[in-house]
């Protein structure tokens, strides 16, 4: 009922293989925000017959052909047999898999729908197969009146991990924004985390941090993140991303996301700052305290310089807490410049160039404040 082609593996070579750099995956935002699992194989074939649909041509259109060898390039695998055992385990299982989708819209009475992804897979051997889509995801596949998101499936093809490909979508659908706050709860329902990752430390070192390395490391988007509490307990994740090639043009992300039980204080911009970046209000006002706003101020410009490079792959705050620390290695700018102003005489500090302006006119009592705040040793006076 479904071949109405053949394949064999002697004729493969013959097959016309796709422009990988140009394959483009369109969804809908609902169907991206929907809570399902798929392996990594089922991702790929998925994705790969999703590339090929045309929204505006393809509305009647439910099927959709893979070869071995179109995977291999889409793909960037490293061989035909990776890309036999990829086509075999979608023909095992992915007809079996479900998704369900919320339903946003307030006239409706149901609030979310189930449907399959697939109602039918017809293979030749491990060579190639054609997958068709469940007529109740089409909609959301090629019908796209609605919101929709759209990215190079370049841009994922070499992901190791599904929650990198979930993670970079979500994040593809807020491109223009470059923050997102995404509920923990709700992040784990959705990609359908399995109960051993349900302590932090598993689920930061299972799920988040790889799919977050391999964003950073494979697609066009540089990310990052940290996070909200409700007094101990972790809720939110925060994310700071952006296109790759538009670093060197783009400004800091203005600290806008800030915690239930903190105040959003625009006359202190500094605190702000610190919170957005992941550390805890309590621990950035301590060391506003004890290190002064001036070299807060020096930590997070050459943190978000590093940010803005690439060079920080720490997250959580840890890698800023090292430069308020002075503890991001002997060749960290910011530890040099803690070390030249340990020790200074009222003389030196006055000439400094940031000090300028802010020291004339004052008394020698009034510098000697100014000066230990700053966290300055006084050496003669």
């Amino acid at each position: 009922m479904f071949l109405d082609y053949k394949f064999s593996n002697k004729n493969m070579k013959n097959l016309p293989v796709t422009a990988s750099n140009n394959l483009t995956v369109v969804k809908s935002n609902d169907l991206i925000e929907a809570s399902y699992y798929l392996t990594l194989a089922e991702q790929r074939v998925i994705l790969a017959c999703v590339s090929k649909i045309q929204p505006e041509k393809d509305i009647d259109k439910v099927h959709f052909e893979v070869s071995a060898q179109e995977l291999v390039e889409i793909m960037n695998l490293s061989n035909k047999e990776m890309a036999y055992k990829i086509l075999k385990e979608a023909v095992d299982k992915l007809a079996e898999r479900w998704v369900t989708i919320d339903i946003p819209d307030p006239k409706n009475k149901y609030s979310k729908y189930k449907t399959r992804w697939v109602s039918g897979i017809a293979y030749e051997d491990d060579a190639s197969i054609r997958l068709t889509f469940a007529y109740d995801i089409l909609p959301f596949l090629s019908q796209l009146n609605g919101q929709f998101t759209q990215y190079k499936l370049l841009n994922v093809s070499k992901f190791t991990s599904i929650y990198a490909i979930r993670l970079y979508e979500l994040l593809m659908q807020w491109q223009t924004i470059g923050t997102r706050k995404i509920e923990i709860k709700w992040l784990k329902q959705h990609f359908d985390i399995p109960n051993s990752y349900k302590r932090m430390y598993n689920f930061k070192k299972r799920v988040l941090d790889p799919a977050v390395n391999q964003i950073n490391e494979h697609s066009d988007l540089w990310v990052t993140y940290g996070q909200r509490k409700q007094g101990r307990r972790i809720t939110h994740f925060i994310f700071e991303f952006g296109l790759k090639k538009e670093k060197t043009k783009q400004k800091p992300v203005e600290p806008v996301l800030i915690s239930k039980n903190q105040k959003t204080s625009s006359k202190d911009p500094v605190l702000d700052a610190l919170i957005n970046h992941g550390i805890a209000e309590t621990k950035a006002k301590i060391y506003l305290r004890k290190k002064g706003e001036e070299n807060i101020q020096k930590a997070i410009k050459l943190y978000e310089q590093r940010l803005n490079e690439g060079k920080v792959t720490h997250v959580g705050g840890g890698y800023l807490i090292k430069l308020i620390e002075g503890n991001a290695g002997q060749s960290s700018t910011y530890q040099k410049q803690q070390e030249e102003i340990k020790k200074m005489t009222l003389t030196e500090y006055c000439r400094l160039s940031e000090n300028h302006q802010r020291t004339i006119g004052k008394s020698d009592a009034e510098l000697m404040v100014m000066m230990r705040k700053d966290g300055i040793q006084i050496e003669r006076y």
